[in-house]
Formats: C-alpha cells, structure tokens, sequence
C-alpha cells in the first residue's frame, strides 16, 4: 500500500500476478503455504494486495514458480520503451532490508537479455569528491540464451 492508504499500481499488478501463477498450478492457498513457507494469510494478503510483498516473501515464491524475482517483476511492470533514463527507471524497495533493485534495461518478451542493479542502503560518499562511491551497486546481466 501507498503512504497515503491508497493501494500501489504495481502492488495490485504483483498480486494478480501470484494469484494467477497459483491458480495456473491448480494449487489452494494452503498448498502454496506448504511448498512455499509462508503462511496462508500473507500469500491471501499479498495477492489481494493488501500488503506490498517482502524480498523475502518474493524470493521464496520465485523458487516455487521456478522464475527469477527479475522475471516476475517485468511481468508486472509496464511495457518497456527503448531507451529509459535513469530518472525514469523502475525502482523496487524492500524497506524491511534496506535493498534496492532498478531496473537499468528493463526485461521485456523482445529482448534476449536483462539488466538490473541492486543494492542496500545509501551509497557511501567519497570523502575527496563528495560524490557517491560506485561500489555501492551491483549490476548484473542475464539472458534468456545461452552466452557465446
């Protein structure tokens, strides 16, 4: 949910999704729980966006769903243009952690491959510029072939 009560775009987005990755594997909320580890209210609570889902609670579903968390979240992200400036990129936060993934070259059925950086916290600053350290971020890449 937004800070001002409202729900989050992609927080419902994110909750069909599950929901439909669930049903698409004919599983009950309380088979879900079981493969998954999460119990049957928070997976209830997030698929009906009630709550804006943990890294964590992510990951573990991702591993069920035999996808990347990069996967599922360009599947609920929106339909990517060519060229997106950093200003524009997608942020996804996990406050509870602290981490930080944007995506750099968001994921899309057209392209062969990703680009995401992540990180946790703020970025620590340089004291002889002032300006952001870049070891602060991992950037990683993958692809749906195989590297050549």
């Amino acid at each position: 949910m937004g800070n001002d009560g409202e729900l989050d775009v992609v927080d419902v987005r994110l909750g069909a999704r599950l929901a439909e990755l669930r049903s698409e594997r004919g599983w009950s909320l309380g088979e879900l729980a079981e493969r998954s580890g999460v119990s049957r209210s928070t997976l209830s609570r997030a698929e009906r966006a009630e709550i804006s889902p943990t890294a964590s609670l992510l990951n573990r579903l991702c591993a069920v769903y035999g996808r990347t968390m990069s996967q599922l979240l360009s599947e609920v992200e929106a339909e990517p243009v060519p060229v997106v400036r950093a200003a524009e990129q997608t942020v996804w936060a996990d406050e509870a952690s602290g981490f930080v993934r944007r995506s750099v070259s968001p994921p899309h059925a057209g392209l062969r491959g990703e680009l995401v950086e992540g990180g946790s916290g703020p970025a620590p600053t340089s004291p002889t510029t002032g300006r952001p350290c870049p070891a602060w971020s991992s950037t990683s890449g993958s692809s749906t072939e195989r590297w050549r």
